[in-house]
């Protein structure tokens, strides 16, 4: 097989996206990744990451293939999750406790880190408006992660999501409880759902 070959089937497996990392793991010069960009079969997106540029560029997938232990969470998820219809200006992302990369700060990211107790807790997958599946917290598990991290400006977002948990049909008040006990906050939780339910 060809470089440009495994190239084309690596794209077609992953999205369109493909890293200089994962390049090199298959033998292929991170050199021939520059020659598919100078003749537009491949588009640079971000530092190491690359894609096919038939496909419609996603932040948010590049994020989440760029930084593999990054988990969107906070406004990022409320907004994946369809309980806020505010597009995030910047994305939200936690990784575990001890993570640490200088380049974070040089994109549209809101950097957090969680010890591993936390950080393991209620991650699932959810599309994109673009179409591609990233990683997020369930929607319990990001209600208790902004109670946790409550300010007086974040009492109005936790009123809103907790108002559209409160409407979801298919909301699970037991899992949100349960989620609530991990992570000490019951006390808070069910505060909120007294009022709202």
């Amino acid at each position: 097989m060809s470089n440009k070959e495994k190239i084309l089937s690596h794209l077609k497996a992953h999205n369109g996206m493909i890293t200089v990392e994962e390049a090199a793991s298959m033998g292929v010069n991170r050199y021939f990744l520059s020659e598919l960009t100078d003749s537009g079969q491949l588009e640079r997106v971000n530092r190491g990451v690359y894609i096919d540029p038939a496909i419609f560029e996603d932040e948010m997938a590049i994020y989440q293939y760029r930084f593999g232990k990054g988990i969107f969470s906070y406004n990022t998820a409320l907004y994946l999750h369809g309980l806020t219809d505010r597009t995030p200006r910047k994305y939200d992302m936690t990784f575990p406790l001890g993570y640490h990369s200088a380049r974070i700060s040089d994109y549209n990211i809101r950097f957090y880190t969680q010890s591993n107790k936390y950080y393991q807790l209620g991650i699932e997958s959810e599309i994109t408006p673009n179409g591609n599946t990233v990683r997020v917290y369930s929607i319990e598990k990001t209600l208790c992660d902004l109670i946790r991290g409550k300010n007086k400006k974040d009492s109005e977002l936790i009123s809103m999501a907790m108002n559209g948990y409160a409407a979801l049909p298919n909301k699970d008040v037991n899992l949100l409880i349960e989620m609530a006990q991990k992570m000490n906050v019951e006390t808070q939780i069910r505060t909120y759902l007294e009022v709202l339910l």
